[in-house]
């Protein structure tokens, strides 16, 4: 992924500019590119820990809040905002929500496992497995998955998002995949 991209789409004489006009007192530019992230930060948390949208909600505000006092006192440099605020509000909803779980709401249709036919129903207690098994995933795995899965965007459009071929994305799914069965399958056999 390019600077360019890691930022919003801002290159660094545009970010140089934006600081310019936050300690100047002006906040349109930072709200607009910031507003445009609000979206899509809310639902990374959301799949993340499960977050209520609500609590989601609060945790990127405040990032947001946190990242224009520390671009207004000089402590953030251009480099990867996206990063920061995925970060901080990954960060500040783990402190103010804590209490809650991180696992993840699943849609159980995601394993196409020879384990588990399309037919079979599944008890809350696979369920929650799948959910523990996902939350063991890495970062780069649950994203993936949640981009296919939950926010429905195909291969191509993952690709584009993440700044990566459709051919490493096609592989890195089907490693993830095979990760997540894996994971799975060794829940179920520790009860055994």
């Amino acid at each position: 992924m390019s600077d360019y991209n890691k930022n919003f789409n801002l290159s660094e004489q545009e970010f140089h500019h934006l600081l310019e006009d936050l300690k100047n007192g002006d906040d349109l530019l930072f709200k607009k590119i910031f507003v445009s992230q609000v979206d899509n930060c809310i639902q990374q948390i959301q799949f993340r820990f499960s977050a209520t949208y609500d609590n989601a909600y609060d945790a990127v505000l405040e990032s947001i809040i946190m990242i224009r006092n520390r671009m207004i006192e000089g402590k953030v440099q251009y480099g990867n905002l996206n990063f920061l605020l995925s970060s901080i509000s990954s960060q500040y909803y783990q402190r103010q929500f804590k209490k809650q779980l991180p696992t993840v709401d699943i849609d159980v249709g995601l394993l196409s496992m020879e384990e588990m036919d399309d037919e079979d129903s599944y008890d809350d207690q696979q369920i929650t497995d799948l959910k523990v098994a996902i939350s063991q995933l890495g970062d780069q795995c649950q994203e993936l998955l949640q981009l296919n899965y939950f926010l429905d965007l195909n291969l191509s459009e993952i690709a584009e998002k993440l700044q990566r071929s459709h051919e490493a994305i096609r592989k890195q799914k089907q490693r993830c995949k095979d990760q997540l069965k894996e994971i799975f399958l060794s829940i179920n056999k520790s009860k055994e």
